[in-house]
């Protein structure tokens, strides 16, 4: 995650993980987003968008991300570390300000986004 956070250029910023179950993921999304079903990830950002980030130095907190594992089992294409990659780079983009819900076109992007960040992300790994 450190090194998907340094190619957005967020070396300052932090984030908190919480890895959860169907059902726990299920009552937070009723809770906080009024869906009565598990997901696969929610992201709960600070800020809007990246233009609101502070201008300091100093670090600041980017958000929360939340990944059903038992979800990220069932969705796998490949194996389990790639499947919660990918579910991690969904929500970190959400907490910076892409949002797939808003219309197709921003959709498109941020699926974009989030292949060339898994792309450079495994491409890394490989090199190790």
């Amino acid at each position: 995650m450190l090194q998907a956070m340094s190619l957005l250029t967020l070396e300052r910023a932090e984030l908190s993980l919480l890895f959860v179950n169907d059902r726990k993921i299920h009552a937070i999304n009723k809770e906080f987003r009024g869906v009565d079903s598990p997901t696969d990830v929610i992201s709960f950002p600070m800020y809007a968008s990246a233009r609101e980030f502070p201008p300091s130095d100093d670090l600041f907190l980017l958000g929360d991300i939340v990944v059903n594992l038992d979800r990220a089992q069932i969705q796998t294409t490949d194996n389990l570390e790639n499947e919660v990659l990918r579910l991690l780079l969904h929500g970190l983009l959400h907490l910076i300000g892409y949002d797939h819900e808003v219309s197709a076109y921003k959709a498109r992007q941020m699926a974009k986004r989030e292949r060339e960040l898994f792309d450079a992300l495994t491409q890394i790994n490989r090199q190790r």
